[in-house]
């Protein structure tokens, strides 16, 4: 299908997919970043399998849900009061809608066992397309910038899944701004998505209307998942539904960030998806990457490298 301005170039891209992967590329709660995509790609009879690099206690999961060492599929049965579990507080919230309710958890690991885990999901799903979603906007940074965020996660994320014979991959991300927390600076973010345009690799920009179903759904999953995390509730979608809320400005809603000024505003709630195969060919350090098995080995890469690298000079946004 040919982008035009009725229909979104993410839509466009997705239209001959038939079984898409929607995971989140940085573990946490990034899944929930792709729950309005996967709800409307549900609506339009695409078969949506979830998943998630994951930070929570997977030795909770039994042996039998173990696809293979990497990737495990949690289900609502898995268990139920665990202080920080996201995928499990999804798959709970599906299921009490009635909705699909196998969030697929991905181990923390280097690329080379991570893609592993991600070619064992394509094959056993059967999925034609791949799209990783990342809560901020840290994954479209190429590595010269002045600060890369939290990028560990992410990069290593899109170079697995880079190495991968899947016919569509994509990346999106929702939450721009967001990642200023950790001193990223979206001028940088903004130069690099002109850069993929540029590559015919940006496919634009998509805003979640506020007073849609995917819309008040997702505010209702982000309010469950606070409730199930009290003590570790998710920054990033925190701010998402209160700018999907109509709320803007320094809302002050989470204890862990007190101290700090937040710009909730309506571009967190827009989609900025880019081609992944176009994104991995502009990141300078990918290829450093390729051979990693640990978290650790890619954290040194990216430090190695970053701390060598000529950066770019960061400049406020002009407006």
């Amino acid at each position: 299908m040919r982008p035009s301005l009725a229909t979104p170039p993410l839509f466009a891209a997705l239209e001959p997919a038939r079984r898409v992967l929607l995971a989140g590329a940085g573990g946490g709660f990034d899944v929930y970043a792709g729950l309005p995509l996967s709800l409307a790609l549900q609506d339009q009879g695409v078969e949506v399998h979830l998943a998630n690099l994951s930070f929570a206690p997977l030795e909770l999961v039994p042996p039998e849900r173990w696809l293979e060492p990497n990737v495990a599929a949690v289900t609502p049965n898995v268990a139920r009061h665990v202080s920080y579990f996201p995928e499990l507080a999804l798959v709970h919230w599906l299921a009490e809608r009635g909705l699909p309710s196998t969030v697929y958890a991905l181990r923390r690991t280097g690329v080379q066992p991570l893609r592993a885990a991600y070619q064992n999901l394509v094959s056993s799903l059967g999925v034609d397309a791949i799209v990783l979603v990342d809560g901020g906007t840290d994954i479209l940074l190429r590595g010269d910038e002045s600060r890369l965020g939290t990028p560990v996660e992410d990069i290593g994320s899109l170079a697995a899944v880079a190495g991968l014979d899947v016919p569509i991959k994509l990346v999106t991300c929702l939450g721009f701004g967001i990642d200023a927390y950790h001193g990223v600076n979206h001028v940088q973010v903004l130069e690099n998505l002109a850069a993929l345009d540029r590559d015919g690799g940006y496919l634009g920009a998509l805003s979640i209307p506020s007073d849609s179903r995917e819309a008040a759904l997702y505010r209702d999953a982000v309010a469950a998942a606070q409730a199930a995390t009290p003590q570790r509730p998710s920054i990033v979608n925190g701010q998402i539904a209160a700018a999907l809320s109509g709320e803007s400005g320094d809302t002050g809603f989470i204890r862990r960030i007190s101290g700090s000024t937040l710009f909730v505003n309506p571009l967190m709630a827009i989609y900025f998806t880019v081609d992944l195969m176009a994104l991995a060919a502009r990141c300078l350090y990918l290829d450093r990457l390729e051979d990693t098995l640990t978290v650790r080995q890619i954290e040194a890469q990216i430090e190695q490298f970053h701390s060598g690298v000529d950066r770019r000079i960061p400049r406020p946004f002009p407006h």
